[in-house]
């Protein structure tokens, strides 16, 4: 009988050892499991985070072209008002204090509208300006 209750004892620690070694290799699966989904998870965003910063990249880019394309209008629009204002028999010294501009940025707008106004688009802006102000 010794034999028995020693075997069936060897038998339950076998069982024991094999459901220990059951429990943890499941503990290690789930554990996997969970480092895999963070894994992934973190390389989704860092992904994510790839794609905005290149999406704000072009926007902020976008911003800039059209931000230098107005200021360049803008600056013209200036540069041929001082022009216009110079054209109604005031100098430079005068233009510039009624504006509050140097007497070199009112020079400087003169010499930058001249080279903008070419014969080509003269042409064009007095065209334009008989279309929009008919007699």
């Amino acid at each position: 009988m010794t034999q028995e209750t020693g075997g069936a004892r060897k038998l339950s620690a076998r069982q024991k050892a094999r459901l220990a070694a059951a429990e943890r290799a499941e503990r290690f699966e789930r554990r996997e499991a969970e480092r895999r989904r963070l894994a992934e998870d973190v390389i989704l965003r860092l992904d994510e985070a790839d794609e905005f910063a290149a999406e704000t990249e072009r926007l902020v880019a976008d911003l800039r072209r059209d931000r230098a394309a107005r200021l360049t209008e803008k600056s013209a629009t200036v540069d041929a008002l001082v022009v216009e204002l110079l054209g109604t028999g005031v100098d430079a010294a005068e233009a510039a204090e009624r504006v509050g501009l140097s007497q070199a940025e009112v020079k400087a707008a003169r010499r930058r509208h001249a080279a903008a106004v070419t014969p080509e688009t003269a042409r064009q802006r007095d065209e334009e300006a008989v279309v929009s102000h008919p007699s």
